[in-house]
C-alpha cells in the first residue's frame, strides 16, 4: 500500500484483512499483514505492507518497494495533493524495482465523502489509463470496492507472471527453421552411412 499520509491506506487494509473500520487511528510507520484469500477460485497468500506516507521513512518504504510484486497506490478524493503525489509513488516503484512493468492498481479512497471531493473520477481514470493499470474509487468506511482492489491486484500479478513464463518459453524454444537446417547435414550423413 503506497500513498500520501491520511489517504486511508490503513483503513483499507484493515477492512480487507479484518472487515473492520478503525474509527480512530495512529499514523502508521509500518504494519504488515498476512492473509490467505481465494481469487478466481485459486488460493492466494498475501503479504500486505501498510507503509507510511511520511517522507522521513522513505528508506523503510524503499525496502518494501524492491521486494514487492505489486502495489496499490492510494490517494484521497478529498485531497488534491495526495492525488498529485501519485506520480511520485509510481516513479519510485519504477526506480527501485528497475522496471515500469510492476503491477499497480490505482485507488481513489474516501468516495463516501463526495461533498468534500477535490479530485474527479475522470481524473483518476485518466491517470490509471496513463499508467495502464486498473482503477477503483473506494470507501474504506463503507467497505466499497475494497476487496475488488486487492483481488484485482492479485489478478494483475498473476497475469504478469504468466506473461513472464510465456516469454521464457518462447526464448528457450529453438526456431524450427534454424533447427532443421542445423540438424539436416548430420541427418544426411547418418542416412548415407546406413
Amino acid at each position: 500500500m503506497l500513498g500520501a499520509g491520511g489517504v486511508g491506506k490503513s483503513a483499507m487494509t484493515m477492512q480487507f484483512v479484518s472487515r473492520q473500520f478503525p474509527e480512530d487511528h495512529d499514523p502508521t510507520i509500518e504494519d504488515g499483514y498476512k492473509i490467505r484469500v481465494r481469487v478466481d477460485d485459486e488460493p492466494a497468500n498475501l503479504d500486505i505492507v501498510d507503509t507510511t506516507g511520511q517522507a522521513e521513512f522513505t528508506a523503510l518504504r524503499n525496502r518494501y518497494l524492491s521486494a514487492g510484486e505489486g502495489f496499490i497506490i492510494c490517494y484521497s478524493i478529498t485531497d488534491r495533493q495526495s492525488f498529485d503525489a501519485v506520480r511520485e509513488f509510481k516513479q519510485l516503484i519504477e526506480e527501485v524495482g528497475h522496471t515500469n512493468d510492476t503491477p499497480v492498481v490505482l485507488v481513489g479512497n474516501k468516495s463516501d465523502l463526495k461533498q468534500l471531493r477535490q479530485v474527479t473520477k475522470e481524473e483518476g481514470l485518466a491517470l490509471a489509463q496513463e499508467f495502464s493499470c486498473p482503477f477503483f474509487e473506494t470507501s474504506a468506511a463503507y467497505r466499497c470496492y475494497i476487496d475488488n482492489a486487492f483481488h484485482t491486484l492479485v489478478q494483475e500479478i498473476r497475469r504478469k507472471e504468466k506473461e513472464a513464463v510465456q516469454t521464457i518459453k518462447k526464448k528457450s524454444k529453438p526456431k524450427s527453421g534454424i533447427w532443421k537446417r542445423l540438424k539436416s547435414p548430420f541427418q544426411k550423413k547418418k542416412d548415407s552411412l546406413v
